[in-house]
């Protein structure tokens, strides 16, 4: 099962859709209602998820928690927060360090196992949680 949560209008689950077209078991985008109500994607479940609420969805034998965002370094953070403060003022989120990335599975059980880098050293970071 693939769950992509806060997958808004699913450009990335589309994206990974196209490239593994007949993945194993279910593939499913959660987002508030308001979001998903009128999705109808061929091959991809819409369903309506609060992320500060417990995830109804469960496959705990080997369940991975992928967080795909830029992890900003902690000097010379460059272009990746220049967007901050309007991304800030309009929808309270910020861009993480990779320490507080680190953190974020931390009220789950989880931990953070491994990061993975661009080789660009510019684009979206992925780190991948698992069972501590």
């Amino acid at each position: 099962m693939f769950v992509d949560i806060g997958g808004g209008m699913v450009h990335e689950g589309l994206a990974l859709k196209t490239r593994y077209p007949n993945p194993p078991g279910r593939f499913v985008n959660q987002d508030l209602p308001q979001i998903v109500s009128d999705q109808k994607l061929h091959g991809i479940e819409s369903m309506a998820h609060d992320f500060f609420t417990p995830q109804q969805l469960k496959d705990p034998s080997h369940s991975k928690v992928l967080i795909n965002q830029w992890l900003v370094p902690t000097q010379r953070a460059s272009f990746m927060t220049h967007q901050d403060p309007n991304t800030m003022a309009t929808f309270s989120p910020m861009e993480r360090t990779e320490e507080e990335t680190r953190h974020l599975p931390d009220g789950a059980g989880l931990r953070v196992l491994r990061v993975w880098r661009p080789d660009d050293g510019k684009s979206e970071c992925v780190a991948e949680a698992g069972a501590r």
